[in-house]
Parts: C-alpha cells; sequence; structure tokens
C-alpha cells in the first residue's frame, strides 16, 4: 500500500468512525514530489503545496464534528532515541541533542504559512 493510499484509508475511516478529537503530527522537513510526481518540490512551491495539503487534511477531518489538534513541527533526530539509549546506559546527555538541530525553522513551515493566510483572509 502506497503512503497516498494509506491516507485515503484512515481519512475514509475518520469519517466511519467520527472521533471527538484527531491529533495530527506535522514534520516540517517533508518534500513532497510536484505534479510529474518524481521530482521534489523546493522553495516557495514546497510550502505552498505543503500548506495546500494541511489545510485539505483538516477541513476534511474537521467536517466529520472532530476537534483538530496539530503538533506543528516533529523533531529529526540525528539517531533513533530508543536506540541511543540502550547504547548509552545510564548516559541519558548522550541522547539530547539542542532544539535548533533537531527543529526547522517554523517562521518557515507551512503551519505557519496556513496561519498567515488564515489571518489575512479573516482580516479582510
Amino acid at each position: 500500500m502506497s503512503a497516498a493510499s494509506g491516507a485515503v484509508k484512515l481519512l475514509d475511516e475518520i469519517e466511519q468512525l467520527k472521533p471527538e478529537i484527531v491529533l495530527i503530527a506535522h514534520a516540517s522537513h517533508h518534500t513532497p514530489a510536484g505534479p510529474d510526481g518524481v521530482k521534489r518540490l523546493s522553495g516557495s512551491a514546497r510550502l505552498a503545496t505543503l500548506a495546500q495539503g494541511e489545510r485539505a487534511l483538516i477541513e476534511r477531518i474537521a467536517a466529520t464534528g472532530a476537534q483538530v489538534v496539530m503538533i506543528a513541527d516533529t523533531p529529526m533526530l540525528p539517531v533513533d532515541p530508543l536506540d541511543c539509549l540502550l547504547q548509552n546506559s545510564g548516559r541519558t546527555d548522550l541522547c539530547r541533542w539542542p532544539k535548533q538541530n533537531v527543529f526547522h525553522d517554523p517562521r518557515r513551515g507551512c503551519l505557519a504559512m496556513i496561519a498567515r493566510r488564515s489571518a489575512s483572509a479573516s482580516s479582510t
């Protein structure tokens, strides 16, 4: 099953179950494919595509009546945290990384873009 077909199946299930709340995690390092389905997007095209997809996802889930809670940016760790802890027993300090090394700049993320567009649309 592809990621896209898995997402469609999951959205169908959410629509059938009608949960009260849905948690969505977001990773700003994701690079979607362009219209050709192969070449990865970058720059403003990447952000616009991510924002469009996130907006559509949130709207579809919200239409079920569920409260949508989004984790803005999940960390991208240099190693698997469980492996790090297992390899460094008793040395949790070796499995910590500065925030700036594991999170991308939230001002450039697509959630920030959605928020800015929503704010400008509601003020007009």
